[in-house]
């Protein structure tokens, strides 16, 4: 029986990256969760994390996860976190950091359950994938779990981050730890504008081309099965 792990799912902190150990204390999902089952996780608990980072005031860091396998525990405090330098070991690779750039842009800001669960999943996708695109197949992909809308926007996300030209208004980097999990920080760059967010017109089209896709893979494995 799998059981269901309340501290694999997590968030991305959107202020500036520090070079030195800074504390992170982490209390509860911002938006709530949805219990997902993939192909690397069994079933976790997906959606923004909030707590503090480095002092700041309560509640005001919210972070997406970029570990799958090993732990974190509510309002602990962890000393021992570390802003890694893209292409360093323990850092993200360049690929990875220019697409999550471009993920942070496209969905702007997440302020609902549906887009904190969607985030977390294409970062995941991202960060674990030989060729990231969907969250439906893979090296990573949800096996059960997740609404429609939620996978939907997740795909839709990655297609603008899989975009060579797409607008990349951040610096994303890996929050490291040696002994917990490992969070993103992402820094806006100067002269971001609104975001790079895709209009809503286009930001529709990519949803509903996703949504007809999420059908036609979910007929085609009731066919095949």
């Amino acid at each position: 029986m799998k059981r269901l792990t309340l501290g694999l799912a997590c968030a991305g902190l959107l202020s500036a990256a520090p070079a030195i150990a800074a504390p992170v204390t982490l209390h509860n999902f911002q938006y709530g969760y949805e219990s997902i089952d993939t192909t690397m996780t069994g079933y976790v608990g997906v959606g923004a994390l909030m707590g503090e980072y480095n002092g700041g005031a309560s509640n005001s860091f919210v972070t997406f996860c970029t570990d799958l396998f090993q732990s974190f525990n509510w309002n602990v405090t962890y000393n021992n976190y570390q802003v890694v330098a893209n292409g360093d070991n323990h850092g993200l690779s360049f690929v990875q950091a220019a697409m999550l750039g471009k993920l942070f842009t496209v969905a702007g800001p997440i302020d609902n359950h549906n887009e904190s669960v969607a985030f977390q999943l294409a970062v995941w996708e991202i960060t674990h994938d030989a060729a990231p695109s969907t969250v439906l197949a893979g090296n990573f992909a949800v096996q059960h779990g997740g609404t429609a809308a939620q996978l939907a926007l997740a795909d839709a996300w990655l297609a603008t981050a899989n975009t060579a030209n797409a607008a990349n208004n951040y610096i994303v980097n890996r929050l490291y730890s040696p002994t917990a999990q490992d969070f993103l920080i992402a820094t806006r760059t100067q002269g971001g504008g609104n975001g790079g967010q895709v209009p809503e017109p286009a930001g529709i089209a990519l949803v509903a081309a996703a949504l007809a896709a999420l059908g036609l893979s979910r007929r085609q494995r009731r066919n095949g099965a």
